[in-house]
């Protein structure tokens, strides 16, 4: 009798064990469409359709890159029963993001196996707009105090240098080149103390400003300077020298272009103040030809891979025209009669903009 009962109960436990959950929810991304466009910043609503045979726990989504790297703060939403449709907002705010094609991935759980569905969505970069301004004094003033102008309309001091040379930005980052006291330096607009990538080279007692030209190429982020011992110096952003270039004798390189292949510098003769336009090899900085100019070069843009664009002063007169750097071949595009330029800055769209005196 006793070994009869034993048996019995054996056999009811084993009636009531639950078979092991091996099947993962089915997952299903229903909106919006694959390949969808979204704009930098956005919030979408994303559509999910998650079903278990026995129930379910949380969904997830996330906006990954081609390394299944989030680009976007993931969703969660937890779930129940054996069937739901869900919509997740999903926030793509990270002015970061580039334009491409980025993966949705829906993971389903039912607290033991995971379901996931993937859908592409086009992302578009956050377009341009003017966080700050920048303003400094004119050359040779020192110590210098930068000013900065901030969307909200509020002016207030950014920061101070030993003496005000040359200042650019490119994207987040300001670069800027002493006169007789400051060195060449970077510093990120966010940040609190600027990197020096080179010193600067006055000789005591002179007032001759060292740097001239500074340039950040935006195709690889070289900073490109000449400096007033006839040297043309490409930098690394971190201080390392990447260009080595030498300007024809005894002139001094006062602004660059960088084409293709090429490092166009307006070249200042300072014996008798003429000026020439001079290629060097971007690969090794040697000077592959020059050509006479006949106004002081203020700034050059670069024109496709032969041109460049020389916004310069004869005279009284502010000039505009282009130039091919093999050539020559003048073409005037803009002459401002009894107009003293001072400074030409190009933004990324190719508009430029002239500060006269």
């Amino acid at each position: 009798m006793l070994l009869l009962m034993l048996i019995a109960v054996l056999a009811s436990t084993m009636g009531c064990r639950k078979e092991a959950d091996g099947t993962a929810p089915s997952v299903r991304i229903l909106a919006p469409s694959a390949g969808s466009n979204v704009q930098v910043p956005s919030q979408i609503t994303v559509t999910v359709a998650v079903q278990d045979e026995r129930k379910l726990t949380s969904v997830v989504l996330t906006l990954a890159d081609g390394n299944g790297i989030p680009i976007a703060p993931s969703v969660q939403r937890d779930l129940s029963g054996r069937s739901q449709t869900v919509d997740l907002v999903l926030f793509i705010g990270d002015e970061q993001i580039i334009s491409g094609t980025y993966q949705l991935i829906a993971r389903a759980s039912d607290g033991t196996n995971d379901g996931r569905a993937f859908s592409s969505l086009t992302v578009l970069a956050a377009p341009l707009r003017t966080e700050a301004v920048l303003i400094g004094p004119r050359k040779g003033v020192g110590p210098a105090t930068i000013m900065q102008l901030g969307s909200d309309g509020v002016i207030g001091p950014w920061s101070t240098i030993p003496d005000m040379g040359e200042l650019v930005t490119q994207g987040p980052v300001v670069f800027s080149a002493g006169a007789v006291l400051g060195p060449l330096q970077r510093r990120d607009m966010q940040a609190s103390t600027w990197t020096t990538l080179a010193p600067n080279g006055t000789p005591p007692g002179s007032g001759i400003p060292f740097f001239h030209g500074l340039l950040v190429d935006p195709a690889d982020g070289r900073i490109y300077v000449g400096k007033q011992d006839g040297f043309i110096r490409g930098y690394s952003s971190g201080g390392v020298v990447l260009f080595n270039g030498t300007s024809l004798s005894g002139h001094s390189s006062r602004t660059t272009a960088v084409l293709d292949d090429r490092l166009i510098s307006a070249a200042f003769r300072i014996s008798d103040g003429q000026w020439s336009l001079v290629g060097h090899s971007l690969t090794g900085g040697a000077v592959l030809n020059d050509l006479p100019l006949d106004l002081a070069p203020v700034r050059l843009v670069a024109l496709g891979n032969d041109r460049v664009l020389v916004f310069g002063q004869r005279g009284n007169n502010a000039l505009i025209r282009s130039l091919h750097v093999l050539i020559g071949g003048p073409i005037d595009h803009g002459e401002i009669v009894n107009g003293q330029l001072r400074a030409v800055v190009t933004n990324p769209a190719n508009e430029h903009f002239l500060a006269l005196s």
